[in-house]
């Protein structure tokens, strides 16, 4: 009797074990298909919602990168012409202003250049002769965006004016920039890292 009963557990136990090895390769075999039928969905939709360029040397972009890239071209231009107008647009009001906003965007050069602004006497000079300067911006500003840091060139023509005696100073910056966060003051998340000056008076 007792041997009948070690069979009946025996079995029960085996019954049990089978019965839970089929519920859970049932559950897999749901499981799993529906997993990979949603990666595949999530994917495709991935797939579909990336346009991919063929340019006309055969090389293959996201067009998405690409969009971002042309979009970005735009807030350097931005920001490059804010600070050279910043830079050289100036009088004893302006001043002060100016170069602090200028200098949000500068990165270490920055430093060097209101030095230089210093040692000449600028804001004197504005104060006590009574200057003042504008800037006009000559177009097209020129950006290379297939240069690492991105390159750049910007030109202008600054007028010096004093009563009714003005002066043209052509000038001419190349320019180096770096992505850095954005944030207050510098919205665009763009360092200037480079700005080599060359300057020209001009006759009238």
């Amino acid at each position: 009797m007792p041997m009948k009963l070690k069979s009946l557990s025996s079995y029960q136990s085996g019954f049990a074990l089978l019965k839970a090895v089929t519920i859970v390769s049932i559950a897999l075999a749901v499981i799993v298909p529906a997993g990979m039928y949603v990666y595949m969905i999530e994917k495709l939709s991935e797939i579909k919602s990336t346009i991919y360029v063929l340019d006309k040397n055969a090389h293959i972009s996201d067009a998405s990168a690409r969009y971002e890239n042309e979009v970005r071209i735009y807030e350097y231009e931005d920001i490059v012409k804010d600070v050279f107008s910043w830079w050289y647009e100036l009088d004893e009001r302006s001043y002060s202003r100016n170069i602090d906003k200028a200098l949000l965007i500068f990165d270490e050069i920055g430093k060097s250049l209101k030095d230089e602004y210093d040692a000449q006497g600028l804001l004197t000079a504005l104060k006590e002769k009574n200057l003042y300067t504008t800037v006009q911006i000559k177009e097209p500003l020129n950006i290379n965006m297939d240069t690492y840091p991105v390159t750049g060139t910007i030109q202008g023509v600054q007028k010096w004016t004093r009563g009714e005696n003005v002066i043209d100073v052509e000038i001419s910056v190349d320019f180096t920039l770096r992505d850095v966060q954005r944030g207050k003051g510098n919205p665009h998340g763009v360092k200037i890292t480079k700005w080599d000056v060359q300057r020209s008076e001009l006759t009238r």
